[in-house]
């Protein structure tokens, strides 16, 4: 084998390890997001007891209700998707309590759905992309 075999060979394998290096990196990143995400959705949760311990009209499934009215108005298609609830926002006084579902289709589309109080109910939006 030539010189110039092995320094292709050599070069070859340094690229592969890179390549390999690359995803390993990746997947470790991604497992971390995954974890981060979670995090966050248990404090959005524990946020949203804390906010139907003072105000009963803060139940999940009246707000749940709104997002799927939304849906069925502006994507019928998305009406049953599977509701996350991602922020929740409780100010002082009931005139901009607010909270964000993201709805997800089997497919893996994703709406953004806005629930905030006008007159005393639950409307929601869906938000741009």
């Amino acid at each position: 084998m030539g010189a110039i075999e092995i320094v292709a060979l050599i070069f070859l394998i340094v690229v592969a390890l890179a390549l390999l290096g690359g995803m390993v990196a990746a997947r470790r990143r991604a497992a971390a997001s995954a974890g981060s995400l979670m995090t966050h959705l248990r404090e959005v949760d524990a946020k949203l007891a804390a906010a139907v311990a003072a105000d009963p009209t803060w139940a999940r499934e009246a707000l749940e209700r709104a997002a799927r009215a939304a849906l069925r108005k502006d994507r019928p298609e998305l009406a049953d998707a599977a509701l996350e609830l991602l922020e929740l926002t409780d100010r002082p006084g009931k005139l901009a309590d607010e909270a964000q579902f993201k709805a997800t289709a089997p497919g893996g589309e994703e709406v953004r759905i806005r629930v905030s109080r006008r007159a005393g109910e639950w409307t929601a939006e869906l938000l741009p992309s």
